[in-house]
């Protein structure tokens, strides 16, 4: 493979600002006469994921409780001691956790898969990024939910407003 046409992937942990990824504010960084561009995958609210994960087993717990005090109204809530948030929250408790997982990946560099730079390139990334996600059933590739059943993907985001395409997605 020519040198030119090697790409490199970058892979990290993402900040967890749902209000970021889909673009309620803008940070400095972003081009603004390209923020229509992005590409939304996956958008749910945090409350919602959390009711369609842990709802049935919230509701068959509150039905074996005989006290009205030990029922569980808000799962999120229970766990986290407040409102659902588009932040992660971190609970400190004997087992932590948090309230999602963010990750981020992008490809290439604003020299070689940058829309300035290189647009073609830009798009065939968009396009792996896509992929990574939904996958694609055509040439046997499982989107993430189907490689990663034990996950909950409620938000992915392409953005594309920025120098490179890069992908957020979130996670419980």
């Amino acid at each position: 493979m020519a040198a030119e046409a090697q790409r490199r992937i970058s892979y990290s942990r993402g900040i967890g600002n749902l209000d970021h990824n889909n673009r309620v504010y803008l940070t400095p960084n972003v081009d603004k006469d390209r923020v229509a561009d992005n590409i939304t995958l996956v958008t749910q609210p945090i409350d919602e994921a959390y009711e369609e994960i842990f709802g049935e087993s919230q509701a068959a717990y509150n039905q074996k409780q005989k006290r009205a005090d030990r029922k569980i109204n808000d799962y999120y809530k229970h766990v986290f001691g407040g409102e659902p948030s588009n932040d992660i929250v971190k609970d400190k408790g004997k087992n932590p956790r948090q309230s999602f997982y963010e990750y981020c990946i992008g490809i290439g560099t604003m020299h070689d898969t940058g829309y300035a730079a290189n647009p073609e390139a830009a798009k065939l990334a968009e396009q792996c990024l896509r992929e990574f996600i939904n996958g694609n059933p055509e040439l046997g590739i499982p989107s993430f939910q189907e490689r990663n059943p034990n996950f909950y993907l409620f938000n992915a985001v392409i953005h594309c407003d920025e120098k490179t395409p890069h992908l957020h997605y979130n996670f419980i």
